[in-house]
């Protein structure tokens, strides 16, 4: 006659929980075995030290070269400014060229430049007057107004200390900017400056300020 064992409820659930269910390596290299019932097991110590550094792998290849950065102003080029003692006396309406502030560049390929301007006036007396600022640029390494191109020509960029022509004694800070497409080349940018109107032979302009971006190839 065959005989057959059996467990009692009690023994299978035992049975159950003592089964392992999860074993992970904690922080210090030990192995955890968790039984079914939630408890753990502490079994030793299963990571070795820490290995010697190996030796430095190979240089990789050279990367792709990278594309100019897409910047609102775009990449800048250059800046120059003066002193309040850098200055020119206004005497007639004419446009002079703001001395010392200059900013000499060269482009490799054809770019459009934006040129900013600024410049201080001081009127010599109380008086009607508009000022004018103009950015402007030549060929070449020397800022001069012959041959210049004046990117304001049009008067649509002119920015007046005084566009109420109501005149007065105080110092006016008048800014402009403008974009142009250039050729591969060296070019100089600077200011212009004008009384457009009214004022004194006497006036001057001086605290100029101009800065060169490259804003793309169009």
């Amino acid at each position: 006659m065959a005989t057959i064992t059996g467990f009692t409820a009690a023994r299978e659930q035992a049975i159950e929980d003592a089964t392992i269910v999860d074993a992970t390596v904690d922080g210090s290299g030990h192995l955890i075995l968790t039984r079914h019932d939630g408890s753990t097991v502490d079994a030793g110590l299963v990571k070795g030290d820490t290995g010697a550094t190996g030796a430095t792998g190979a240089t990789g290849a050279t990367g792709p070269a990278g594309a100019d950065a897409d910047l609102t102003m775009g990449k800048f080029l250059g800046s120059s400014k003066s002193a309040s003692t850098d200055t020119v006396t206004l005497s007639t309406t004419s446009i002079f060229l703001l001395p010392v502030v200059k900013v000499t560049f060269t482009l490799a390929a054809q770019r459009r430049i934006r040129i900013e301007v600024n410049a201080n006036f001081t009127p010599a007396a109380t008086a009607a007057r508009d000022d004018a600022v103009y950015p402007m640029y030549v060929s070449g390494s020397t800022a001069t107004l012959t041959g210049a191109v004046n990117l304001a020509s049009d008067g649509s960029t002119q920015k007046y200390g005084n566009p109420a022509n109501t005149g007065g004694p105080g110092r006016s800070s008048v800014n402009a900017a403008r974009d142009a497409l250039l050729a591969a080349g060296t070019y100089t940018a600077f200011i212009g400056v004008a009384r457009v109107q009214g004022g004194n032979a006497a006036d001057t302009a001086s605290l100029g300020y101009c800065a060169v971006y490259d804003a793309g190839p169009t």
